[in-house]
């Protein structure tokens, strides 16, 4: 499969990036990124494209997404972490939106085999579909995370030959080898579940491959199917 990445200079899409260059099933690697990666991030079958808006494919972009048959999404964060909510809204909403559209508009320029693109994207599970509930904690974070699912999900319907997607509706993300946010997770485990960076990597890249049963992959699933895939692997 050939698949294409965001978000590989982040916690998740850097895990998300190792695991498909450790997998035999994943042949070509498109990473769209703002920056060079790490140097340690090398392999015949990476490919890196520099892209400095995220709201723009050129042609040329998207001739190297050619035969791309899955995206996996992890571009983002809380919206705590940008200057003002619309860059968090731009950021988490409008730039994997706009990606999409264009992968959509390019795969009916190309003759497909029959098998609809799988876009996977990180939500969260506290995310809210409806914007009419009055929430206390992380308004914007969960109000953005919400408008995503459903503004993704409408999208698919309204492609149900050539696109199919999939939100990763994760708890907290735990870093590979932090020492200190892993007690601190274990801690606050029963308040919001946890999932290693790692784990949650190895479950995204299976549900790229294989697909899930339903558009919103629950927390529950993900590590459940972390722990399967990186079994079978091993």
């Amino acid at each position: 499969m050939k698949i294409i990445l965001t978000g590989c200079t982040g916690v998740i899409g850097s895990a998300v990036l190792q695991q498909c260059l450790h997998n035999l099933s994943i042949t070509s690697i498109v990473v769209l990124s703002r920056r060079p990666l790490s140097s340690h991030f090398s392999s015949p079958k990476l490919k890196v494209i520099i892209l400095n808006d995220f709201l723009t494919y050129p042609d040329e972009v998207l001739a190297q997404l050619d035969d791309a048959q899955a995206c996996i999404w992890a571009l983002g964060g809380m919206a705590s972490k940008y200057p003002n909510v619309e860059t968090a809204r731009e950021v988490n909403i409008e730039y994997p939106l706009a990606a999409a559209a264009a992968i959509i508009v390019h795969l009916r320029t190309q003759k497909g085999d029959g098998r609809r693109f799988r876009f996977l994207s990180v939500s969260g599970m506290s995310a809210v579909r409806d914007m009419n509930i009055k929430l206390c904690m992380f308004k914007d974070s969960r109000q953005i995370k919400g408008e995503l699912e459903n503004r993704m999900i409408d999208l698919a319907e309204r492609n149900p030959d050539s696109f199919e997607v999939f939100l990763a509706r994760v708890g907290t993300v735990i870093p590979k080898d932090n020492c200190t946010l892993s007690i601190i997770g274990s801690l606050t485990a029963g308040i919001q579940p946890i999932i290693g960076a790692d784990e949650l990597a190895v479950a995204m890249v299976d549900i790229a491959l294989n697909g899930a049963e339903t558009e919103l992959v629950l927390h529950e699933e993900l590590v459940a199917r972390g722990k399967v895939s990186a079994s079978d692997s091993g």
